[in-house]
């Protein structure tokens, strides 16, 4: 469920879940959401340019909610 390759930070979602920021703030960010509840992994990337890195965070975060819902 981890990317290894960056720093993961938990966020309170499902049963487990973290998120990863990756890129230039200038160029466009990518915020990697990947959340599990029971056998189901719900994996969000969400990519923006130009805005905060909290408000990225907060949407993408919505979005693997939203989908976690439904299951």
């Amino acid at each position: 469920m981890m990317i290894i390759n960056r720093v993961n930070h938990p966020v309170a979602l499902g049963d487990g879940a973290v998120y990863t920021v990756a890129g230039d703030p200038a160029g466009g960010r990518v915020v990697n959401v990947t959340a599990c509840l029971g056998t189901y992994l719900v994996w969000v990337r969400y990519e923006v340019v130009g805005t905060t890195d909290a408000a990225a965070v907060e949407s993408a975060t919505i979005v693997a909610q939203e989908v976690l819902s439904w299951l």
